[in-house]
């Protein structure tokens, strides 16, 4: 396309459109409503149960997963009944601007509060905003406009302002018919690439499992270790807790939430958000000496191991390579007995992490406690035989953290990849003509 054929749009992140193309507001083009508030309980005998959507069930990929049930009077089932070929966006929370169309319905659904409905001129003008959506909040758009203070909302007067290039219908028409084919390719190479990742990670725990368990000798006698959770053990391997294995066992706080200063430091504060990975050498917060004083906050001398205790990393396991204080979600056992090797026993939490979430408690936010780690029996082989199952286990475990990470690259090159392209093509930069047949089974871009 010639730069003739492109203009100004007026609004600089979009950039040039194509000649032909209005540039308009959401609400100029779309019917907005914002769904029923929930109510637990009836309000008359009329009201009758029927199934709604939330925002949990809006996904970029679709509205999936199962539907809740509120009570709706007859009134509020005209208002708020979904259509096939509806776009949905969601309106608060983490996932606020989140967006799909829906494809297909199981019987009469409708909607809650969390979720805006738009209806345009046709299915393809639903699905094609679906799309600028897509980049609006790929580009940080809707992140912005919520102006995030505690929950951000993208309300149904915001959703009225938001910008947007208009083709004329046959171009949607070839946009959407474009985009699907495209995304659709992209996608299931995402798929196939995903499956992939999932099963270096379970070559992973099977290689971990294997080895602390049985050791490195396959032809090794086996005796009944008396724990029924690990079964048989080497015949040379002792049985112990988790907590004889260390001298020091401890966790830390939190200091006053709201008071910057505290964290202003350059004492690393290990979080449990931090561990994820073999070795955690960079926390994300690092706390002051009066901080330290003021919340009696022991610094652990690396290396030591870290175990979640609770939250969304829950019986994650790390070890600490600098001396750090922790807060109270994170476990630390620290100078391992002469008996013990380090590496070896954080192979062994790593393999352990299922058993010790049996024993957690709570509901919204289930914890495991210090008692259950430190009571936690395992195997235990002499010393030397650590040393080598720990060295075994660094190699093999590298191998495949080396391959699942090449996946992972791969990924996300393909997400970029489908980001670039839907960006180009709702804004016209990558023209689909409308008299331009699309070809299937192509190359992707």
């Amino acid at each position: 396309m010639s730069e003739s054929q492109m203009k100004d749009s007026g609004i600089d992140w979009i950039g040039q459109v194509p000649e032909g193309w209005e540039v308009s507001r959401v609400g100029t083009h779309f019917s907005i409503q914002l769904g029923k508030m929930l109510s637990p309980k009836p309000s008359s005998t009329h009201e009758t149960l029927e199934k709604y959507i939330c925002a949990a069930n809006v996904h970029y990929d679709g509205v999936s997963g199962e539907k809740k049930e509120m009570w709706f009077s007859q009134a509020e089932k005209d208002a708020y009944r979904i259509k096939v070929g509806d776009m949905l966006v969601v309106e608060g929370g983490a996932g606020a601007g989140g967006c799909a169309v829906v494809e297909k319905l199981d019987g009469d659904t409708y909607f809650q509060n969390s979720i805006l409905r738009l209806r345009g001129e046709c299915f393809t003008c639903n699905k094609y905003l679906c799309y600028w959506f897509q980049q609006l909040g790929q580009r940080g758009y809707i992140t912005y406009a919520c102006n995030v203070a505690t929950i951000p909302h993208f309300t149904k007067e915001k959703m009225r302002q938001v910008p947007l290039p208009v083709p004329p219908l046959p171009t949607q028409q070839a946009i959407v018919a474009y985009l699907d084919e495209k995304s659709a390719a992209i996608d299931g190479r995402g798929v196939v690439l995903e499956k992939k990742l999932s099963a270096y990670k379970r070559l992973k725990t099977s290689v971990i499992n294997r080895a602390v368990t049985r050791g490195l000798d396959p032809k090794a006698k086996l005796k009944d270790s008396g724990v029924d959770w690990i079964g048989k053990v080497p015949a040379g391997w002792t049985v112990d807790k988790i907590g004889n294995c260390f001298d020091v066992i401890g966790s830390g706080t939190t200091p006053r939430t709201g008071s910057q200063d505290l964290y202003e430091g350059d004492i690393p504060w290990v979080q449990s958000g931090d561990l994820h990975g073999d070795w955690v050498f960079e926390t994300s917060k690092r706390v002051n000496r009066t901080t330290l004083q003021s919340y009696s906050l022991p610094i652990y001398k690396a290396p030591f191991i870290c175990v979640a205790m609770y939250g969304a990393s829950i019986g994650n396991v790390s070890k600490i390579g600098v001396d750090a204080c922790t807060n109270q979600a994170c476990c630390a056992l620290c100078k391992p007995r002469p008996e013990i090797d380090l590496g070896f026993m954080f192979y062994l939490l790593q393999r352990s992490q299922q058993r010790l979430l049996i024993f957690a408690e709570g509901g919204t936010q289930p914890n495991i406690n210090r008692g259950t780690i430190t009571g936690l029996r395992v195997g235990l082989p002499p010393l030397p035989e650590q040393h080598a199952i720990a060295d075994y286990l660094d190699a093999e475990c590298a191998k495949i953290d080396k391959m699942a990470e090449l996946v992972t690259r791969e990924i996300e090159l393909y997400k970029k990849l489908k980001r670039s392209l839907i960006n180009e093509v709702v804004t016209g930069k990558r023209p689909v003509f409308a008299d331009k047949p699309i070809r299937r089974g192509k190359e992707v871009a």
